[in-house]
């Protein structure tokens, strides 16, 4: 944590209508690793965490906090003297691996609390909205884990969200594999929105009087909502 802490820099990046249109929920998946050779060195624990640390300097959008202005008007703000560090939680189960597994990974069979938060965006006990979230349970006798990651959608959609995930992975194996540079991403990414509406055409279609009405109109109930904070929103919903 510390050498991503130490090389984030401060930036405001503002969000576009289109992030915040499923603006309210959140990207989020339990994603299972089974132990296959019972090794004792199965994803450790410092190394996992380290490793997301790593990745996140890929990603400091991810330890950044969503302000709004008061024309409705999101930002995604990182202050690096005031970071809104991702939750990092750790647990273990009595449950066993090859159990989930044999009920094709049927929720009824996972621990309880596996996810920390649900599907619409909600501050935490102290009233932060976490951008990213993570939970790693470690089942019983060593034989797999469960990572549970969450990011909020007007973050990060699906292809980011596994982006991420992807990245943090080649990080782990980099480090497994005793090598000092880690990895880049694949691709290199940025986090400036106006560069979709820069490739956009200039020529539109003509709206129907429904979609119209509903995304371009503005009105009390539209204007109502733009005001309230996420934090009033998610919980209201």
């Amino acid at each position: 944590m510390e050498q991503f802490v130490n090389t984030v820099e401060s930036q405001v990046i503002p969000l576009s209508a289109i992030d915040m249109l499923p603006g309210i929920f959140n990207t989020s998946f339990a994603n299972f690793y089974q132990n296959h050779s019972a090794a004792d060195n199965f994803m450790l624990s410092e190394q996992l965490k380290t490793a997301f640390y790593l990745a996140l300097q890929q990603f400091p959008i991810l330890a950044g906090h969503l302000k709004q202005t008061g024309d409705g008007h999101f930002s995604i703000v990182v202050d690096k003297d005031n970071l809104n560090m991702p939750e990092y939680l750790e647990s273990s189960s009595d449950i066993h691996y090859k159990d989930i597994k044999s009920a094709g990974f049927d929720k009824s069979t996972w621990p309880s609390g596996v996810a920390t938060v649900g599907q619409i965006m909600t501050p935490n006990s102290k009233g932060v909205i976490k951008t990213a979230s993570v939970h790693i349970v470690r089942l019983k006798d060593n034989s797999g884990l469960i990572l549970f990651l969450n990011i909020i959608h007007c973050v990060a959609d699906g292809f980011a969200y596994f982006a991420f995930l992807n990245h943090w992975a080649a990080v782990c194996k980099a480090m497994r594999n005793g090598v000092v540079e880690i990895p880049r991403p694949l691709v290199e990414f940025t986090f400036d929105r106006s560069i979709i509406e820069q490739g956009l055409p200039t020529e539109r279609k003509q709206l129907d009087a429904t979609t119209n009405s509903v995304f371009a109109k503005s009105g009390i109930l539209s204007k109502w909502l733009a005001w309230l904070s996420p934090q009033t929103r998610g919980s209201m919903l």
